[in-house]
């Protein structure tokens, strides 16, 4: 990747980052959030080597637990799925993928990235999940699949 695609992707992480701790966050349906940082994520995953896919995860789920006040939860979580996936993902790095493709790894990703932070979340009683388990991690995943479902559509590429 050339410089002025990896400044590209830092800048529209860095967008996403403020637009779901500013807007998404607080778009909840039935007490679910959006997991909008996920979405970008898959990007990388398909776009960048895993060192440089992992470094993303980690200052993404930094900085989101910055901003969110949960110390730590995001950051291992992301990093988490990013390690544990990005070998299936890096499978489908030169072809252009088919949408049920798509959603099918991002459903996998966000899947594993909420079961690893409500896990986290069980045994460190960081976060009050204001729900059941299940309804979180089953909520977030397809709430975050038909956003991101809609963002794939309307992406240029």
């Amino acid at each position: 990747m050339n410089q002025t695609s990896f400044a590209r992707m830092i800048f529209l992480g860095i967008g996403m980052l403020l637009s779901y701790v500013m807007l998404f966050q607080h778009v909840t349906i039935a007490r679910v959030s959006l997991d909008l940082m996920a979405i970008y994520l898959v990007w990388v995953m398909l776009a960048y080597p895993r060192f440089q896919s992992t470094w993303f995860a980690a200052v993404v789920g930094f900085l989101l637990d910055a901003m969110t006040d949960q110390w730590g939860l995001n950051m291992f979580a992301y990093t988490g799925a990013v390690i544990l996936l990005y070998g299936v993902f890096e499978r489908f790095r030169e072809i252009k993928l088919l949408d049920w493709q798509y959603l099918t790894l991002l459903f996998g990703f966000i899947l594993l990235k909420s079961s690893l932070f409500a896990l986290t979340t069980l045994f460190t009683n960081g976060v009050d999940l204001a729900q059941p388990v299940w309804v979180f991690i089953l909520g977030t995943s397809v709430y975050t699949v038909i956003v991101g479902y809609i963002v794939n559509v309307i992406s240029p590429s």
